[in-house]
């Protein structure tokens, strides 16, 4: 049996469910993947960091606590300080961006702006971007004196022949007092 516009009953079927599941597809793809907040652990406590702002949270008996300061108490370094942290190395790999540090300010850090530059085997500019890397390390406190690790994902593939450039653009942290 067909329609005013020719199409059977199997037809419309046919196109109702494609409506059915394209709608379905778009509903999991809206409210479902990607959750707003990333998921994983440190020392063996759930932790979840926001994907729109990078803030880490942790989850207590009370529900989820943020691991860092409030925004108040963070603030830039200045240029002096800022010079004082040494680079460790930087690796791009299963799309989270790694950078290591060694803090010899006074500040407790928090986080890094870093300028990222990849090139490929000819020297061709793949990358040229600049990456806010919040402090997520478990085992890293950002304390003075310490070896720091930074982390972020990316949407970076890096291959093996590919050159690998980072500075430190900025940072931000909490200044130790004055003993």
């Amino acid at each position: 049996m067909m329609d005013s516009r020719g199409r059977s009953a199997v037809q419309k079927f046919r196109l109702l469910a494609a409506g059915a599941i394209l709608i379905m597809i778009a509903s999991f793809a809206t409210f479902v993947w990607p959750t707003r907040y990333r998921f994983a652990a440190m020392k063996g406590v759930p932790v979840r960091i926001d994907r729109v702002s990078g803030r880490p949270e942790r989850l207590t008996a009370d529900g989820w606590e943020s691991l860092g300061p409030a925004d108040d108490q963070v603030s830039s370094l200045p240029a002096g300080a800022r010079s004082a942290i040494t680079q460790r190395g930087a690796t791009i790999k299963d799309g989270m961006l790694v950078a290591v540090v060694f803090n010899d300010s006074e500040w407790r850090l928090r986080s890094l702006k870093i300028w990222v530059s990849v090139k490929d085997a000819r020297g061709v500019q793949k990358v040229d971007r600049r990456f806010d890397l919040p402090l997520l390390d478990a085992n890293s406190t950002g304390q003075p004196g310490t070896v720091c690790t930074f982390y972020r994902g990316v949407d970076i593939v890096i291959y093996p022949m590919d050159q690998l450039d980072w500075s430190i653009v900025a940072a931000a942290g909490i200044r130790r007092p004055a003993r």
